[in-house]
């Protein structure tokens, strides 16, 4: 059984994450697609961001192009739609908006190159994968923006793949161990207290504390400026969950663990693996202070994929960068999109 049968057996849908601009999501994405047209299993794509454009629009360097054959389902834009030579059948007009004209999804007729630019919203996004699979789609992928990782969005899609590579810095030795912190972070446990609660003030976009028995304490923050010391000054003596709406930073979270008196007894929680920008040592040394860090939504963590090249003129050993990779990420699998390696 192919890896994208086994996916498709557990998963519906699946998010593209880069770990920097040029790590190799896009050759990725075209990989998983090659994979789909090989087991004949019917695909549904849709973007944050802009994807498929033949030139970089910031570095005026050339990008992969995506490639999509007939019976393929396609969430994209009008403007964009009019820059594709696939022919695609509309099988709805959206009434979402964007920069680049209205989102539309639609079935590939004629194989071809296409741009692709979804809503602007994860709850439009979450419509858009929904209707993929209502439209026969048995895998429904939304390909990330090149900006940092939130593009994971584990709160509508079930399972990841983290693409890595060369321009994610000089050193391999870097490069392994920022994927493998990356990585690691999606293992992280999944809170099963007060979910309503959390759910909530994550719906609200609001930081707030649960007490042991329940009670839900709003903590509104104008600015994440010394956001630590700020959310830290509600803390009470039932103080169980605090709950971290947006990205959670490395000062944040120091300043967080060093007001708590009772951190043990307590509960952090982001949203999601992809909210924690919290360098590695800063996590680790809170963690053995005490600290309790959970998700709400959860996204495993299927494939790594490793792109030896980088766009600055310099390269890894290919063998050498996935061996590394494989043995820093154990029972991950890791492959090679560039050099078509697998595990």
């Amino acid at each position: 059984m192919s890896f994208l049968e086994e996916i498709t057996k557990k998963y519906q849908t699946m998010s593209i994450i880069g770990m920097s601009k040029n790590s190799g999501k896009t050759v990725t994405l075209n990989h998983i697609l090659s994979m789909a047209d090989e087991d004949g299993i019917p695909i549904g794509i849709t973007s944050i961001g802009r994807d498929g454009e033949r030139m970089d629009l910031v570095t005026e360097t050339e990008k992969p192009t995506i490639y999509l054959t007939r019976g393929s389902l396609v969430a994209t834009t009008t403007e964009l739609l009019k820059l594709s030579d696939a022919v695609i059948e509309i099988l709805e007009m959206t009434s979402y908006e964007t920069p680049l004209g209205s989102v539309l999804l639609g079935r590939v007729k004629y194989d071809g190159y296409i741009q692709i630019s979804g809503p602007q919203t994860l709850a439009e996004t979450k419509v858009l994968l929904d209707k993929m699979l209502d439209y026969g789609a048995e895998l429904a992928i939304l390909d990330g923006a090149i900006d940092r990782k939130t593009s994971a969005a584990p709160e509508i899609t079930q399972c990841a793949i983290l693409a890595s590579g060369a321009s994610v810095h000089r050193s391999m030795t870097e490069v392994v161990k920022k994927t493998a912190y990356v990585a690691s972070l999606f293992s992280l446990p999944v809170i099963d207290l007060y979910r309503d609660q959390i759910g909530d003030l994550f719906a609200k976009n609001t930081y707030g504390t649960i007490s042991e028995e329940g009670q839900v304490k709003e903590i509104p923050l104008q600015t994440s400026l010394n956001a630590g010391k700020k959310i830290a000054v509600e803390f009470e003596e039932d103080t169980k969950i605090v709950v971290l709406s947006g990205a959670l930073t490395g000062k944040t979270l120091v300043e967080l663990v060093d007001s708590a008196n009772n951190l043990q007894e307590m509960i952090f929680v982001v949203k999601d693996a992809t909210k924690i920008f919290v360098p590695e040592r800063d996590l680790k040394k809170c963690q053995r202070r005490g600290l309790n860090l959970a998700l709400f939504h959860k996204s495993d963590l299927v494939m790594v994929t490793v792109n030896p090249f980088a766009t600055q003129g310099y390269r890894f050993d290919p063998f050498t960068f996935k061996e590394s990779m494989q043995a820093a990420l154990k029972e991950i699998p890791v492959e090679d999109v560039m050099m078509g390696e697998s595990s």
